[in-house]
């Protein structure tokens, strides 16, 4: 693709841009592309057969995404195409209607309609094996469903020690507190599917049943337990405290600890060190615990206070804020959407522009505190897209603007381009001046042309003013110019 310039379109913004543009714009970037299957394997609208869909049924298929006409997206790897075909058959049996999955020489419609698939289930599905954990497309899938707070059922095809071996720690964290069904035994297959179906069929009638948009079930408060089946993958957060702490388990973090409304962060940070110690040494490394204690607890959770209250601490945890782990349980989900935003926002990712789209339905804090990190990364693609991402969440806010702002001396020209879009959209009027310096003095024309389109959305009395003024002069000097056509006099 030749145009690499961020567009927008009256009020509607959009990156356009993918990662070949990019690697013409900056030669550090690595194209990635998936994995192609030798056998075709086609589950269409809720059917399974073994062909490539008619661009009749891409156009349809298309349609139904628009109007949430699926139920569930199945994330697999082609190498498991005969556990899907048998899955697909039995999901079809019981009336769900599920994304059309095609692999092997996939088209260009399919890869580009998956993440809005995604965005749109209800339930995502994800078939594990040795092959699916090593791929990124699918791990991208995963982080893109986590962050849109889709219910994530893992159906495991070995065992999870083989399986565990093979994730890194992003995919670990993220799946950790889900718990698994195991396809490890066929003659156990029809117990399983017995299982996933009542899984599914509870889990899409409560969607059905709420508006899943009228609250954030994971975020910086999940109130969601999702499935519940036989075999977890891990030893669960409450067994694993029991034997360690000396309280009672019945008593919240908080109260089992401190007999008082404030402590230091120091007090809090140790005493926390202290309880889940044993859960801290399995699921993390030393400098992966430092990570999670200054990043996500101080800074993410309470704003790098000094002092912790026990209102901070019942703010974060939310409703059923009294129960002895919540407080872990959500520092988990903190964590691991953390890690999540930055798999899908990397230049590598295969579901970016749809996570950039979709942004305005997952605003939540946490997505907004890593994007406003990777306005600081050293690589410009990484700033240029997480400005585009920040400013369709919707932030207004004084210090955001600040941070689009110093953004336009940026010395990446993609850099400086994003961030008069960005303050365009969300009509920044403190930043007119400048854009307006942009405009009329920045030497690349396409950042040129968005400043021009940041002042045209901001509007306004300054706004329209500056425009006017130096399209009246442009004009003048233009005209000056024709009358010296051997010499530009200007």
């Amino acid at each position: 693709m030749k145009n690499q310039s961020i567009i927008s379109k009256g009020t509607q913004l959009s990156l356009n841009m993918n990662v070949d543009s990019m690697e013409n714009a900056h030669s550090n970037n690595v194209r990635i592309t998936m994995n192609d299957s030798k056998e075709e394997l086609h589950v269409a609208d809720g059917c399974v057969c073994k062909s490539t869909p008619p661009q009749g049924d891409i156009i349809e298929i298309q349609e139904n995404i628009a109007k949430n006409k699926y139920d569930i997206y199945i994330s697999y790897s082609s190498d498991d195409n005969e556990f899907v075909l048998s899955l697909g058959e039995y999901l079809q049996n019981h009336c769900f209607k599920f994304w059309p999955i095609n692999h092997g020489n996939e088209i260009a419609e399919y890869k580009a309609n998956k993440g809005q698939a995604i965005v749109n289930a209800k339930v995502v599905i994800a078939i594990l094996s040795k092959s699916y954990v090593r791929n990124k497309a699918k791990i991208d899938e995963i982080s893109l469903a986590y962050i849109s707070n889709k219910p994530i059922l893992p159906l495991s095809l070995q065992y999870f020690k083989e399986i565990n071996e093979e994730m890194d720690f992003a995919l670990k964290l993220t799946l950790s507190k889900l718990n698994w069904v195991f396809f490890c035994k066929k003659e156990k297959y029809d117990e399983k599917y017995a299982t996933v179906l009542e899984g599914l069929t509870r889990e899409i009638e409560k969607i059905d049943k709420f508006n899943e948009n009228s609250e954030n079930r994971r975020g910086s408060c999940i109130e969601d337990e999702r499935f519940i089946y036989e075999e977890a993958p891990l030893q669960s957060l409450s067994d694993s405290n029991n034997a360690k702490s000396s309280h009672d388990a019945t008593v919240n973090f908080w109260d089992r600890h401190f007999q008082k409304q404030e402590v230091t962060w120091l007090e809090f940070r140790e005493t926390f060190l202290e309880d889940y110690q044993d859960i801290l040494r399995r699921d993390y490394s030393d400098d992966r615990q430092e990570w999670l204690l200054h990043r996500v607890i101080w800074k993410d959770i309470f704003n790098k206070k000094d002092i912790i209250t026990r209102e901070d601490f019942i703010g974060f945890c939310g409703k059923n804020w009294s129960k002895p782990h919540k407080f872990m349980h959500n520092i988990s989900n903190q964590a691991a959407s953390r890690l999540a935003i930055y798999e899908i926002f990397n230049m590598e990712s295969t579901v970016r522009m749809v996570a950039v789209e979709n942004l305005g339905k997952y605003q939540t804090p946490i997505v907004i505190s890593v994007l406003v990190d990777l306005l600081d990364n050293a690589d410009p693609n990484i700033r240029a897209i997480a400005s585009i991402a920040l400013a369709r969440t919707g932030v207004k806010d004084k210090k955001y603007i600040d941070k689009f702002i110093s953004l336009l001396q940026d010395e990446d020209r993609l850099v400086r381009e994003s961030a008069c879009l960005s303050l365009g959209h969300i009509k920044a009027e403190s930043s007119v001046p400048d854009i307006l310096n942009r405009w009329r003095n920045d030497p690349i024309s396409h950042v040129r042309e968005a400043a021009l389109i940041a002042l045209e959305e901001i509007g306004g009395e300054e706004a329209n003013e500056a425009v006017r003024v130096t399209k009246l002069l442009t004009s003048e000097m233009d005209e000056l110019n024709s009358y010296f056509p051997f010499e530009n006099v200007l």
